[in-house]
């Protein structure tokens, strides 16, 4: 069955990947809190413009959910020297493109990891504050700092933003990963798991 990208994850991944980062095929995109809604659709997106995607995680069974949804390498930042890992990963170029929905410290240290000329994509602070910017840092090492916010989208480019997403979920190249489907009677239930550390992909409450 055909999952279709309803949320708005989806478009925020292509505005911002597509749009804004100009993400493009053979770049690395390094993607953090990449089991979140809008970190699972970045992941999708790349792989669907034929990057390479390194996903940063907390858990196995975390990192396991990004390589099920496309991810070519992972990253845990509880247990890896985040940094060390990507320069390995990424033979010392660093990330051309990072999508940083988390900010706070994990997003001050992927910027440490940015390729020269490279895009670093301020999605969001789920950490409960930004990264820090020094605009001698960013003039000296050359990367571009990019702020996402698709809600200020006017109605023809949301309605062409739409018709892109739609089209890579009708081919099959991207979908809405869904993780837990809970009855409308268990709704208190669903509430806790999405504030829980095991939250992956999307959750869906049936009403029957």
């Amino acid at each position: 069955m055909l999952k279709l990208p309803v949320s708005w994850c989806p478009i925020n991944a292509q505005v911002a990947l597509v749009q804004r980062a100009l993400l493009h095929q053979g770049e690395t995109l390094l993607v953090l809190g990449a089991t979140g809604t809008s970190g699972a659709a970045a992941i999708q997106f790349a792989k669907a413009l034929d990057a390479q995607v390194i996903a940063v995680s907390s858990s196995s069974a975390k990192l396991e959910f990004c390589r099920e949804i496309g991810a070519d390498h992972v990253i845990n930042y509880k247990t890896d020297d985040i940094l060390d890992r990507i320069d390995e990963l990424t033979r010392g170029k660093g990330a051309d493109v990072i999508f940083d929905p988390v900010g706070g410290i994990l997003g001050n240290q992927a910027l440490k990891a940015i390729a020269r000329r490279g895009r670093f994509l301020l999605i969001g602070f789920a950490s409960g504050s930004w990264i820090q910017l020094d605009p001698l840092d960013i003039a000296v090492r050359d990367y571009s700092v990019v702020g996402v916010f698709s809600a200020r989208l006017t109605p023809e480019e949301l309605a062409r933003t739409h018709s892109e997403v739609i089209a890579l979920a009708q081919e099959g190249r991207i979908n809405t990963p869904i993780r837990k489907l809970f009855p409308f009677q268990d709704v208190p239930a669903a509430l806790t798991y999405l504030t829980s550390d095991d939250l992956m992909g999307r959750v869906i409450v049936e009403i029957s």
